[in-house]
């Protein structure tokens, strides 16, 4: 018991608004994760309609992390006295018979957070899940290396040396952790890589869209089929959708998103 309701009372303070000041000024490492946001938001290929429903379901997200005045008094309470040197789990016992308020207030939120996340991902095509699915794969990391790609094929031979060894090792590490039965050898990585630098800046263009998809292909074939899946897809699309949903400066980058789309 006490230790769901410390997983509860963990849930609900890293989650319930307390009423502080918001900051003004983004850090950089917050810069960073708005960033990695939007890209995926981007990456979703969300229309005008579905952002505006997106916003309106992280609003309500986030209309759900504000506690009840017992819920948050208890909340407190717990805190005060972890600050005065009590352990989590005295703190949590010296709440008596409210741990059963805050325990409750978790599985609302656990609830109310499926709810919303199954809404939103039943307001995806087909083509969207696909996206989805992709974007949260390991092998879109290939997407990055593409782009980097675009600016530094053009370098001196020594400097592209250095550059090819980084991303050689950077996606063997990559293929170990995804699918260590690929098979595949640094030489293969290599002269990838090396096809890529060759192309006359007109065929890499045409080529970009679809070369991280192919090298995945060859580079983490099992990978691929494991993507293939239905039940693996729909698990990767709701992971997916609760990140769209719960992310805590999302309905700001997505009202920014959704003004940037109406005005072009």
């Amino acid at each position: 018991m006490r230790a769901l309701v410390l997983a509860a009372i963990a849930a609900l303070v890293g989650g319930f608004a307390w009423g502080q000041p918001t900051q003004d000024t983004v850090t950089l490492p917050q810069f960073m994760e708005d960033l990695d946001y939007l890209q995926f938001l981007n990456a979703a290929q969300l229309t005008s309609e579905q952002l505006q429903t997106l916003l309106d379901l992280q609003l309500a997200w986030q209309a759900e992390l504000v506690p009840t005045a017992d819920v948050a008094a208890a909340l407190d309470e717990v805190r005060k006295r972890v600050l005065a040197g009590a352990t989590a789990d005295q703190a949590i016992n010296a709440l008596g018979p409210r741990q059963q308020a805050v325990q409750a207030a978790q599985q609302r939120l656990q609830e109310s957070q499926g709810t919303l996340t199954t809404q939103l991902a039943e307001s995806l095509t087909d083509e969207q899940r696909a996206a989805l699915v992709w974007a949260t794969s390991p092998a879109h990391y290939l997407q990055n290396v593409v782009d980097a790609l675009t600016g530094a094929r053009a370098v001196p031979d020594e400097m592209w040396t250095q550059m090819r060894t980084g991303l050689t090792q950077g996606i063997g590490t990559l293929i170990m952790q995804a699918d260590p039965g690929a098979g595949v050898t640094p030489e293969g990585i290599g002269a990838l890589l090396d096809g890529a630098r060759g192309m006359s800046n007109e065929e890499f263009a045409a080529a970009a869209p679809g070369l991280a998809r192919a090298w995945a292909a060859k580079l983490m074939p099992n990978l691929l089929r494991q993507l293939e899946d239905p039940v693996a897809q729909q698990e990767r699309v709701k992971g997916a959708c609760q990140r769209l949903l719960t992310f805590e400066r999302g309905p700001e980058l997505v009202e920014a998103r959704l003004d940037a789309q109406t005005q072009k």
